[in-house]
């Protein structure tokens, strides 16, 4: 439930307002957004939080060609406290198993922060949409990479696997 609550909030951030506060100290901060290999230029909007300090970051970037039209996007969501990683892992993964082709638990980066990569498709009204996603929790930052599309050939082009393979968090 939690999880979808966020997943909730990742969709609104687009249409709010923006604010340059810096993330929490010792976080791998919003600079991971600007060092990921984007097929585009993407439209950026950071949220502030209760206390006025950024609550979440995201970053957008749509292409049209003619094979379809695939939506890169990216949200950094502070929480306001850690969460336990099993707890959050079991969150991500029931909050996606409808949807969900694959889903992996992962260990991400040399410092092995716990992740889940999972493959959706979902039906709508009007089509199917197919999707990709790589999700990390950082004590209390939750890092979700994805890329969706109506043509699922599309998700295994070129510039989504090095838009995938560009994201890194350093520390």
């Amino acid at each position: 439930m939690r999880a979808r609550m966020v997943y909730v909030a990742f969709a609104l951030a687009s249409v709010l307002g923006c604010s340059k506060s810096a993330g929490p100290p010792g976080e791998p901060g919003p600079d991971v957004i600007s060092r990921l290999k984007w097929p585009g230029t993407p439209i950026e909007s950071r949220i502030p939080g209760k206390s006025g300090k950024l609550a979440m970051h995201t970053a957008t970037c749509t292409v049209t060609g003619p094979r379809g039209l695939v939506l890169y996007s990216v949200v950094i969501n502070w929480l306001d406290k850690g969460m336990d990683p099993k707890e959050w892992v079991d969150d991500v993964k029931k909050a996606h198993e409808k949807d969900a082709i694959t889903c992996e638990e992962i260990e991400f980066g040399p410092k092995k922060y716990p992740g889940v990569d999972y493959t959706t498709e979902t039906t709508t009204q009007t089509r199917k949409v197919f999707g990709r996603t790589l999700d990390v929790l950082v004590r209390s930052t939750w890092y979700s990479v994805s890329v969706t599309s109506s043509n699922a050939e599309l998700l295994n082009h070129a510039d989504v696997k090095r838009f995938f393979e560009s994201f890194v968090l350093d520390e």
